[in-house]
């Protein structure tokens, strides 16, 4: 009868030294998920809870309100991470169609056409068709979050605000009207930029009683394309703002 193959070193490994090596923070989110596709061991250890804030799993079990919050919610002053998706899918389209993530790499195993240059047309993934949609936002979770951007939409959920809800309503919020005042201070800037003199007073008056159907998007001008996250800041206890780094 031939012998059973050891396990690899690694794997005979105590689990405690494999998760004092996984809490390292110089690992990432995406870090610790390919970790995870090494081997069903690696992958149930993923699933460890001492790695919930990290993978942005901690937050409100709204069906166990007479125990309180199995974690702690953002608190003021705290430094609170932001969801590494969040960075990546673009925040500043009306569209949820265009709210997805571009990928960029090399050439192998692709079949989906080159562009001009011979280079590898980039892939596009929907995070919203992804689990990563029901994931925490921000880690610590919070239970409103403020989008520091257009009208500066709040999101809110008691159990904890997640990547999908903020994607859904920061999109709504460029695709709906511009206030009438947002609609004035853009329309006079580029009359003002044009080479001819105009009486502000006289268009401001007439935007009043027509402001017109600008979109919240329409009012970015050219600056659309998305430059990333800046920061997650807690401006109370349980309430998170979210600031992106200026539209190119």
């Amino acid at each position: 009868m031939a012998d059973t193959p050891a396990q690899p070193a690694i794997l005979r490994l105590p689990v405690e030294l494999h998760l004092r090596i996984l809490l390292d923070p110089t690992l990432s989110y995406f870090d610790l998920h390919r970790f995870s596709r090494v081997c069903k061991h690696f992958r149930r250890l993923q699933q460890n809870s001492q790695l919930d804030s990290r993978l942005f799993r901690r937050g409100y079990p709204v069906d166990r309100k007479r125990f309180g919050p199995r974690n702690h919610p953002a608190k003021r002053g705290h430094k609170v991470a932001f969801h590494p998706v969040l960075n990546l899918v673009s925040l500043s389209r009306p569209d949820l169609d265009e709210a997805d993530i571009a990928c960029y790499g090399s050439r192998a195993g692709r079949d989906d056409g080159d562009d001009d240059d011979g280079n590898a047309a980039p892939r596009y993934y929907k995070p919203l068709d992804l689990p990563v949609a029901n994931e925490y936002a921000t880690s610590p979770p919070c239970a409103k979050l403020m989008f520091l951007a257009g009208t500066e939409p709040v999101i809110a959920d008691a159990g904890g605000v997640r990547v999908r809800s903020v994607i859904e309503v920061v999109t709504a919020m460029w695709a709906s009207p511009a206030p009438a005042e947002v609609q004035i201070q853009e329309m006079l800037q580029r009359e003002g930029d044009g080479e001819d003199e105009c009486d502000w007073a006289e268009l401001r008056e007439g935007l009043i009683e027509e402001p017109g159907d600008m979109s919240m998007w329409e009012t970015l001008g050219d600056n659309t394309f998305w430059a990333g996250m800046r920061r997650a800041i807690c401006v109370q206890d349980g309430v998170v703002g979210l600031e992106p780094n200026p539209f190119d």
